[in-house]
């Protein structure tokens, strides 16, 4: 079985708990692979990468996780790779058997063409040999090692992104997204306006005039002045 995990945890000290981690792993018989850091303002962002013996996985799991705040991801999967060793085991075997007629030709070839024919054909027996013994070894070594990589997040860090600090470019962002809406808004008013204003104005209009009209009819004429 091979057995790998993910953790993200948050911690309060990042450097203090990267350097717990390393004397964990070593305590256990294991040893830190890779570790990376990134800065992110006053905060650093912390992922090792951990290989421990195989039968102390879940006990380094759980110390882990006790030196965290809190465990924002747990992801811990196994593979079964018995099936592969097996056939990998039976592959190399074929190989070797084949390496051998190989051999025993090139001991028996008298023709130059003859010998480099068979010193072809040997030559990629002997580097799928290689391969496959590679493979082999490296299943040995991840049932052996499990694989942990461990994310380090500083509290502060995780305080900062969830509440980010005045920008002004931001602020510029957010006064133009305004002010297109709000051209926007405008434009949109005029269209209808000019929609529904011309065949309002084709009946208002016309309506208008005629009670004009006649309201000037009924109005009694002012009476002649005399001198």
């Amino acid at each position: 079985m091979v057995r790998q995990a993910t953790l993200a945890l948050v911690v309060t000290d990042g450097m203090a708990s990267a350097e717990k981690i390393t004397s964990l792993t070593n305590k256990v018989g294991g040893y830190v692979v890779s570790q990376h850091s990134e800065q992110r303002g006053d905060y650093v962002l912390r992922t090792l990468t951990l290989r421990v013996p195989a039968d102390r996985f879940d006990e380094v799991l759980k110390e882990l996780r006790a030196m965290s705040v809190r465990v924002d991801r747990d992801d811990v999967q196994a593979q079964d790779v018995t099936e592969e060793y097996v056939d990998l085991d039976a592959q190399i075997r074929n190989l070797e058997a084949s390496e051998e007629q190989y051999l025993s030709l090139m001991k028996r070839a008298t023709q130059v063409d003859d010998v480099l024919k068979i010193q072809a054909q040997l030559s990629q027996v002997q580097g799928d040999i290689e391969r496959l013994k590679a493979r082999k070894q490296y299943l040995e070594r991840s049932a052996q090692m499990s694989v942990i990589t461990v994310t380090l997040t500083p509290m502060g860090l995780q305080q900062q992104a969830g509440q980010p600090g005045w920008s002004a470019l931001r602020t510029i962002q957010e006064a133009l997204a305004g002010s297109l809406q709000l051209g926007q808004v405008i434009v949109d008013v005029l269209i209808w306006l000019l929609i529904l204003g011309i065949p309002l104005a084709a009946v208002i209009v016309p309506f208008w005039l005629l009670v004009r009209w006649l309201w000037r009819r009924r109005r009694p004429a002012a009476p002649a002045s005399t001198s």
